[in-house]
């Protein structure tokens, strides 16, 4: 029995998170639209920007899909102070696309 190849390279919510750091490097005012409405009180965009500006690298394996269609975690590196620290941008599919609610240091 073959299994089929799963590439996270096509996976929505790993373009979502794409378009939404791209967006927070060039003017974190412009990355609200794939932020969740519901959850988003507590996302500092200028920060993010900040730690987002020495570099991302994306974690193969630290994607991260629940039980549920509808949430999402994609895991990233950033380097701050000459270190690697890796970030989990929690994601709710709201209307049909994936957006950020959350941003958690792990």
């Amino acid at each position: 029995m073959k299994f089929p190849h799963i590439s996270l390279d096509f996976d929505p919510s790993r373009r979502a998170v794409a378009r939404f750091i791209d967006a927070v490097c060039k003017n974190p005012d412009s990355a609200w639209p794939f932020v969740c409405s519901v959850y988003s009180a507590g996302l500092n965009l200028a920060e993010l920007r900040e730690l987002f500006s020495t570099g991302v690298q994306y974690v193969k394996i630290g994607a991260f899909a629940s039980t549920s269609a509808n949430k999402a975690v994609q895991s990233v590196y950033v380097t701050r102070n000459k270190r690697k620290i890796m970030l989990h941008l929690r994601m709710v599919r709201e209307q049909g696309k994936w957006k950020v609610f959350g941003v958690e240091n792990g």
